[in-house]
């Protein structure tokens, strides 16, 4: 329940979770569903010694990039999958390279960040191909909402595409230990596929659409029940294969942007050896044929599967399956480049510090979250490289997360 009033909170910042930050007193103040340079009246709802939150209550003075969001769901009474919907486009990205630069000053510690300012990367609602519906204890299916803990039945949601619309709109499933079901849309609209998470019996369904259905206990491996166990979509200018027990890219035209970015940034002269941590080849196997060698290395045993499948008949493509460290300390030959795709708790100061010992002169390091880069750069300095640009891109449109691309060079390579 609301402690306390803020009768005018001036409005200054943006968090990296997406809310409007003031300042009241020594205390600063997060506020959902606000913009930075707005001011307004909120109700302080939690509070601890240096910060509080508080629920917007309304507006005194509003910013001119407020727009009325798209989605009915949309707000704090309904979905929290989006942040930013009451955004006019062009501020969320500049939102976005604000949040990039915070991350890498504060955390990073980089003063002087060099970060780009954020580029599209294509539509900015309709894009999601892969969407996840948790069921509630009723039985009925909808998004999860982490802040809140519930499941929020919607009939249709302005992020996903037409085609992932019609898939959820044509399911009817009553199965017995089910927890969520994942959706995904491949290569074309006629592609699809649904995995069905829970516990129990092997179930017994029939499908009247054409789409694989795949089961993933519990425990244990996934079992296909309809069709192939994964999905085949084209990223950039190329085909992948997509696993059912592999992430699968909510948007794969945005994740063609971004590799199409990254390849700008590397600028290849045709003889480098390039190794491709964490990432199952998604971005090198794109370029295998403008680089005289690829070497992936992948802890997943299904991505590393696909990536043999992706490779198809390059004969300059060596491929690796287990524990990163363990295999980046049997390499022997030195490597040009490294793309670096950690998770999300970062690479960490032993993988990096075995990285620099294969002497790469540029470090590629893409994430789907800046706060990965910034536990990850003292490592980075400490190994010898330095941050030679940033650059952000939107392939999550109405929501505060942000992708980068950032690339650093070797010290002794200057």
């Amino acid at each position: 329940m609301p402690t306390g009033i803020y009768e005018a909170l001036q409005l200054t910042k943006i968090a990296h979770s997406g809310e409007a930050i003031g300042q009241a007193g020594n205390r600063l103040v997060f506020v959902p569903y606000a913009i930075p340079g707005e001011t307004v009246r909120a109700a302080q709802e939690t509070t601890r010694a240096k910060w509080s939150r508080a629920q917007l209550l309304n507006m005194i003075t509003p910013s001119a990039d407020r727009i009325e969001p798209t989605c009915p769901y949309f707000g704090p009474a309904g979905c929290d999958g989006c942040q930013w919907q009451h955004i006019r486009y062009q501020r969320q990205l500049s939102l976005k390279q604000e949040i990039v630069v915070e991350q890498l000053r504060r955390f990073g510690r980089e003063p002087n960040p060099p970060v780009q300012p954020t580029l599209p990367a294509g539509e900015p609602f309709a894009y999601r191909q892969q969407i996840y519906l948790a069921m509630d204890k009723n039985g009925n299916l909808g998004l999860p909402q982490k802040q809140r803990g519930i499941t929020l039945p919607v009939e249709d949601c302005p992020l996903w595409s037409a085609a992932l619309a019609d898939l959820s709109a044509a399911l009817t499933i009553d199965l017995p230990g089910l927890h969520g079901i994942d959706l995904r849309i491949g290569e074309d609209d006629n592609d699809a596929m649904v995995i069905l998470h829970g516990q129990g019996a092997l179930p017994e369904l029939t499908v009247d659409i054409p789409l694989s259905v795949v089961w993933k206990p519990d425990s244990g491996p996934a079992i296909p029940l309809v069709g192939n166990p994964f999905l085949i979509t084209t990223i950039g200018q190329r085909a992948f294969r997509f696993s059912a027990e592999r992430v699968y890219p909510a948007n794969p035209a945005g994740q063609g942007v971004l590799i199409d970015i990254i390849h700008d940034l590397l600028a290849f002269e045709g003889n480098e050896r390039l190794l491709e941590l964490y990432s199952g080849g998604l971005f090198s196997l794109s370029w295998s044929n403008e680089v005289s060698e690829v070497v992936l290395v992948e802890p997943n045993a299904a991505a590393a599967e696909d990536a043999i499948w992706n490779a198809g008949d390059a004969d300059n493509v060596t491929i690796y399956e287990g524990p990163i460290l363990d295999i980046i300390l049997s390499l022997t030959d030195p490597v040009d480049i490294v793309l670096l795709s950690p998770p999300r708790q970062g690479a960490g100061r032993e993988v990096i510090s075995a990285l620099s010992q294969l002497c790469p002169h540029r470090i590629l390091f893409t994430a789907d979250d800046p706060a990965v880069l910034a536990r990850d750069a003292a490592f980075l300095r400490q190994a010898g490289y330095r941050l030679v640009t940033v650059q952000p891109v939107d392939l999550r449109p109405q929501t505060a997360q942000v992708h980068i691309a950032a690339l650093w060079t070797a010290e002794s390579h200057q």
